[in-house]
């Protein structure tokens, strides 16, 4: 997921990373980097779906559930 607390560079690195270990052990892995209410370009001027830029508080938690949970629906309904 998205956080002010670095930089989206560093946060798209890491899902690369995660990404690829995923993939290498046939692993379904969901991009929350990609797939989120949380955008660290919005959380940086204002705190929408987070407390302090990283944690979700209940507005984004119940976002983020709602978009998860259709990602996992479309995923195993292939």
């Amino acid at each position: 997921m998205q956080t002010t607390a670095t930089s989206l560079q560093n946060i798209t690195k890491t899902g690369n990373i995660i990404e690829e270990c995923a993939r290498k052990m046939n692993v379904l892995v969901i991009r929350q980097d990609k797939i989120s209410c949380v955008k660290r370009s919005i959380e940086l001027r204002r705190k929408t779906y987070t407390a302090d830029g990283t944690h979700t508080n209940s507005k984004g938690a119940h976002k983020n559930g709602v978009m998860l949970a259709q990602e996992i629906k479309n995923h195993t309904l292939k």
